[in-house]
């Protein structure tokens, strides 16, 4: 009989369980337009710049972030009051105003918000972290009329609320930095946002967007509301133009003199001068994201590694980062004919740009139970492995190609290993690292005994051109106990039952 041996493989699925938390409303709201305010649709433009480097968002203005070069925007009109405040001809209390920004890593696009509003009191309404002033707004990204986002009430109070907490928002976040007081001496507050463009391709023409400040006065039933565009319907009106500019917010950025530009694709990111030995120290990331190395852009390019310091030479140098972190695959397979090994298998992105420079491939195998907080926090490398006295096996890839693959042997069916997929690169100046991927345990470790269990349940109820082999009761799985399709004949189902274990 001849022997068949066949490889299978597990590819577990994560189940995200998404729940929405209904948010408590405040007192009923009766909204209108404020006799004599400034009510009217502004026709309000405001050019958004480029920043060179990702923003934190937490609510201020942290070091190194380009802040200071975006404009201010036009102080928000007073749109609309509480018909019952008594307040019909409310003061021009507050002057709020905004900065804008967008960056681009190369792959998303983001706008980024800084909100300022010179709101020095909280009112004794008895307000909680749901009543009480708030932003809100709405984000219309290709300007077609459809909001991309529409803010429900952002509450201030000490509560941030995360995306979890608020029903209908995705890919925004925001901090804010909460300075008002009891006694009406504080110094206001400002709210710092993301938003991650849902196309990022559309983080290059005009944005359509509008944001509400609401302050309370004297009670719950008085307040008066805020916006950039000065024009409130009930429905968020997203009306004022964002005009998205390739322009760098910094100046000094903006006009690239130096000896050396660096790029991030198509964007340039910074700027070097050569030092007093007519050398450039290369970055270590690129738009705070972890890269190979930089590439000359020129006819016969060089590439360097991340810190190196490289001649200026007498002419400006351009470079661009190269991402080329290997990606473990999620998932292994096993060998039916051998059950005490386990293939694991990764791709090598941007290996048409560097391919010439890559001079090893491979994987590092370890016994998961054997990584350390410490390990796993630092990154798990051959080098912090053996710093760490913890035992591993390194495997070298066949050939240097997109997809890799390497096998671990177990030594039995229940412990789980870790792969680490590699690749080690030889530089134009023959300096040589090696770029380890990322790990998550529930991705990249497996057992034996797992995988074949998985495979062996692995079964539909309809004949395909992969699930070949009809199963009756005696080769049956839950809800699938008298007929089932499998991709595995019945010789190959006994050996997978004895590997996974299965009673």
């Amino acid at each position: 009989m001849k022997k068949h041996t066949k490889i299978i493989s597990l590819f577990l699925i994560a189940v995200l369980l998404l729940s929405v938390i209904a948010l408590p409303t405040s007192a009923a709201w009766n909204w209108m337009t404020a006799t004599g305010a400034e009510s009217m649709d502004r026709g309000l433009s405001y050019t958004v710049k480029r920043a060179s480097a990702t923003i934190t968002v937490d609510g201020k203005v942290s070091a190194g972030e380009e802040w200071q070069y975006a404009d201010d925007s036009q102080v928000f009109g007073l749109s609309v009051v509480n018909v019952d405040s008594g307040h019909p001809d409310a003061e021009h209390l507050l002057t709020p105003t905004f900065k804008a920004m967008w960056y681009s890593d190369g792959t998303d696009a983001y706008l980024y918000i800084l909100m300022n509003v010179n709101d020095k009191g909280i009112a004794s309404v008895g307000a909680t972290a749901w009543n009480g002033d708030l932003f809100q707004g709405g984000f219309d990204e290709n300007g077609d009329g459809t909001k991309e986002l529409a803010l429900p009430a952002m509450y201030l109070g000490g509560r941030e609320l995360t995306e979890g907490q608020v029903s209908g928002i995705s890919r925004f976040t925001y901090k804010t930095d909460d300075r008002r007081t009891s006694d009406g001496t504080g110094d206001g507050y400002t709210v710092e946002m993301q938003y991650k463009f849902k196309n990022a391709a559309d983080c290059s023409g005009t944005v359509l967007m509008d944001l509400f400040v609401t302050n309370y006065l004297e009670s719950i039933q008085q307040y008066e509301r805020y916006s950039w565009n000065g024009i409130y319907d009930g429905s968020h009106a997203v009306t004022g133009d964002l005009v998205i500019s390739a322009d760098l917010a910094n100046p000094n950025l903006a006009v690239m003199t130096d000896d050396a530009i660096f790029y991030n694709g198509e964007t340039a990111i910074a700027s070097r001068n050569k030092d007093t030995e007519g050398k450039i120290t290369l970055p270590l990331k690129a738009s705070e994201r972890t890269i190979a190395g930089w590439m000359t852009m020129e006819t016969t390019p060089k590439f360097y590694a991340p810190g190196a310091k490289i001649d200026a030479g007498s002419t400006q140098i351009k470079l661009k980062a190269v991402f080329a972190a290997p990606v473990t695959s999620t998932g292994a397979s096993i060998f039916i004919g051998d059950g005490n090994k386990l293939r694991f298998e990764a791709t090598l992105p941007s290996l048409t740009d560097i391919s010439s420079y890559v001079t090893e491939a491979g994987f590092i195998f370890v016994e998961l139970a054997k990584l350390t907080d410490a390990i796993l926090a630092d990154g798990v490398t051959a080098e912090e492995l053996t710093a760490a006295s913890v035992e591993f096996s390194a495997v070298k890839a066949e050939a240097i190609a997109e997809n890799i693959k390497g096998v671990a042997t177990a030594k039995d069916g229940d412990t789980k290993y870790a792969a680490i997929s590699y690749i080690k690169i030889k530089y134009s100046d023959n300096a040589e690292i090696v770029i380890y991927s990322d790990f998550s345990a529930e991705n990249n470790s497996r057992c034996v005994s797992e995988v074949a269990a998985a495979a062996y349940n692995d079964r539909t109820s309809v004949k395909t051109e992969d699930y070949t082999f009809k199963q009756g009761k005696d080769y049956g799985v839950t809800n699938f106990e008298i007929m089932s399709y499998s991709p595995y004949a019945n010789v190959q189902l006994d050996v997978l039952k004895k590997l996974g274990k299965i009673s």
